[in-house]
């Protein structure tokens, strides 16, 4: 197992334990997310890439912030860091850099977003644009503002399929949809102080968007 570096995960709904993963991971892909998984995620000093898709119940965790870099394997301290502990990144590590997160609530989408802002260059969201549905997060454009994501290029928000649905689709609306995808941009260009950076925000739905790469291609896609 010492080898593994992409690993698929779907798991069974079952009263089991669920087994703990390979920390030398690049990359993660977990179907019905147990909470054990959440955690092992945070120590995990290599991975690039991960897809949460899909919980039976909520899973609020917060996940370690981390003000240099969004992961190593070293822990440090730093006064000129608010006395903030965080992790010194290898020079060949080059952090967690896709993110596609289909869970409840938005807290842990957002805090796990957070602490991997500093290399995070692409995130997708499974999100309704309208409705009173759990799944529309009201004040996203405005949380994603302050998660200080400075290597950000593009932002994906989706659609569907969704837990609980009849028919798999999130609540969404051309117009609606037109809103939220400028809230979330006009607020990540507000975060920006030094405004150099282009990001897009598309939604899965209405744009054209380039696939989330698959399982072991770490190939950047503009189109």
């Amino acid at each position: 197992m010492s080898a593994l570096r992409y690993l698929r995960v779907h798991m069974a709904k079952c009263g089991t334990v669920a087994p703990d993963l390979p920390l030398q991971l690049e990359e993660l892909v977990v179907l019905n997310v147990p909470e054990q998984h959440l955690q092992s995620v945070q120590r995990m000093p290599n991975l690039r890439k991960l897809t949460l898709n899909w919980s039976g119940d909520e899973l609020d965790e917060a996940f370690f912030y981390l003000p240099r870099c969004c992961r190593g394997d070293t822990w440090n301290w730093s006064g000129d860091e608010m006395d903030e502990p965080f992790f010194h990144l290898p020079p060949h590590h080059r952090g967690l850099q896709w993110l596609q997160v289909l869970l409840r609530p938005v807290s842990t989408v957002l805090s796990l977003a957070t602490a991997h802002a500093a290399t995070l260059q692409e995130l997708r969201i499974l999100c309704a644009s309208e409705g009173d549905t759990p799944w529309h997060f009201k004040d996203l454009a405005e949380e994603l503002g302050r998660c200080g994501l400075v290597a950000l290029r593009r932002v994906v928000l989706l659609r569907g399929p969704a837990p609980g649905f009849p028919d798999k689709k999130l609540p969404h609306g051309k117009e609606s949809c037109r809103r939220q995808k400028h809230a979330v941009w006009d607020s990540l260009v507000a975060a920006d102080s030094k405004a150099v950076r282009v990001v897009t925000v598309l939604c899965g739905e209405c744009d054209k968007c380039p696939p989330f790469p698959t399982l072991g291609n770490f190939t950047w896609q503009d189109k």
